[in-house]
């Protein structure tokens, strides 16, 4: 099972985020859905084994919530970041990524297979 372990974040592209913001939020989706989560056993079988991450895009907040939600259904843990604005977003609170798992890929794929890499 340890190699099927991974974790997906769905990264905005409509938000033309500088690369360094972008791999922040990334940052931000990981740890949040990892730490609170450090005792479930499937995050210690990822943690200690692969740590797999794949990053992918989606073009909009509406595909990013449809996304989420999906996983939601699905029982797969998610993890959405709020941006606070300070350094982008002119103050304004923004959706930026979703983390999806860990979890294995046969039940991410359905829900994220879809997604273009970033």
């Amino acid at each position: 099972m340890t190699s099927e372990l991974r974790q997906v974040i769905v990264v905005r592209r409509d938000l033309k985020m500088t690369r360094g913001k972008e791999s922040g939020q990334v940052g931000h989706a990981v740890l949040d859905s990892i730490v609170p989560r450090l005792s479930d056993p499937v995050v210690q079988e990822w943690y200690h084994n692969s740590q797999a991450k794949i990053i992918v895009s989606v073009d909009s907040e509406d595909e990013l919530l449809a996304v989420a939600e999906k996983a939601v259904e699905a029982g797969i843990h998610t993890a959405k970041i709020i941006d606070e604005g300070r350094t982008m977003f002119n103050g304004v609170k923004t959706l930026t990524c979703v983390a999806l798992g860990p979890a294995k890929r046969d039940e991410l794929d359905p829900i994220t297979g879809h997604l273009k890499l970033r």
